[in-house]
Formats: structure tokens, sequence, C-alpha cells
């Protein structure tokens, strides 16, 4: 199976993003941009202007520390920051269900939005994932849900919201070592990618992209 990949891109600085995108994208098909890594919103802006050629290539993320990002200035001008990538039109713009609920933000960016939602202490019951998982279709058709797995039956409860989803595009997995396989099973169940890492993980349980690759080569799953 060909999997499709995303690779996630975490730079304190715009330029060593910029350098690892053009030789990362040459393998995989998308990258996420941590912009929550840069030390500015000018670094911000400096990186998506220059970067601008891939735009149709990235999903971006500006996640919070709440939230298990590293942005930790004013919530007011992590929205602003959120409108003005959103202006860029890359293919995913990630948005926290958090986030997406507060006001009428949905209406007001301008781009395609990933709306996302984890749990880094735990995996609730499948009920509650179901019942999280329709609240966020209302916002956007692809969901992002992550969870951390402690044990097998974690990983399945996670992988069982794809029979049960009702949007177009749902990446849903477990975090952690016990769930990392997860994130293979996702592919075959109709995530449309798969985050993975290049020289640096960035996410617990996440494969490198040269995992992905041998695993292809040597049709392993």
């Amino acid at each position: 199976m060909k999997y499709t990949t995303c690779v996630s891109i975490a730079h304190r600085s715009p330029e060593a993003a910029l350098s690892q995108i053009t030789d990362v994208l040459k393998s995989s098909e998308y990258v996420e941009l941590r912009l929550d890594y840069l030390k500015s919103a000018d670094d911000m802006v400096y990186l998506l202007e220059e970067a601008a050629p891939y735009m149709n290539r990235f999903i971006c993320t500006l996640r919070p520390k709440s939230e298990g990002g590293m942005y930790d200035g004013a919530e007011s001008q992590r929205i602003q920051m959120l409108k003005a990538i959103s202006n860029h039109r890359p293919y995913l713009l990630d948005v926290e269900y958090s986030t997406i609920t507060r006001g009428n933000l949905a209406a007001e960016l301008s781009s395609n939005i990933m709306v996302s939602w984890h749990d880094f202490e735990d995996t609730p019951p499948l009920d509650a994932l179901i019942h999280q998982m329709n609240l966020m279709a209302d916002y956007s058709n692809t969901i992002k849900i992550a969870t951390l797995a402690r044990d097998a039956p974690d990983t399945a409860r996670v992988l069982a919201l794809y029979a049960h989803a009702k949007t177009g595009s749902l990446v849903a997995f477990a975090m952690g070592d016990a769930g990392r396989h997860s994130r293979l099973c996702a592919m075959h169940l109709g995530s449309p990618f798969m985050y993975v890492y290049v020289g640096k993980t960035v996410a617990p349980g996440q494969y490198s992209l040269q995992d992905v690759q041998t695993i292809e080569e040597d049709g392993l799953l």
C-alpha cells in the first residue's frame, strides 16, 4: 500500500523550516507547518510568504500550550494569526475544537479547516468519542481526533470511529507507544494522510518518513 504522508516540521527559525520544506516535499505529499514553534508572528508571516509556492501542500498548525502546543502568547493575538494564516489559503488550517466554537470564527476563516481534538491523558469510551466527532462535524468535513492509548482496547476504540464517520475526511489515531500502529491502520480505514517526522519526532508515537517508506517497500502492512 502507498501511504500518503504529512511530515511535521517544527523549527524555532523560519529559515530552518524553509530549508527542510523543499527537501521533504520531494518525498512526502504534505507538510504540517508547526507555526507555534516559531519565535514571533513576524517569523510566521515571513515563512508563509517565502513558502507560498507550496501552500496547497501545507497543513498549518498554531497550537496553544493549553492544547499541547508551543504558542504561549495572548489568545486574542493567536486568533488574529489564525485569520492571517487562513488568508494564505493552505491545503488545511488546523483549528482546535475549543477554538472554532468561539464566536463566529469559522465564518471568518477563508481557507479549508481541519477541526482537531486531542486527549493527552486517556482514550474516552466509544460513545463519547462518537459524540465529540459529531459535534466537530458541524464545523468542517475534515476532522482530527487523537487520544492517548495505554493498551490495545484504547487503540481499537479510536479506530472504531471510522465505522461511524459521517464526514468526508477523518484523521483519527491513538498517540503513544501503545497506539503507534493505529497511525498505519487508520490509512487502511480511510484516513487521507498520516503524520510522520524527519529528524526529530514532534508527537508521541509518530513514525519517521523513512519508517513508512521501508514498510511500503517491504510490504509489511
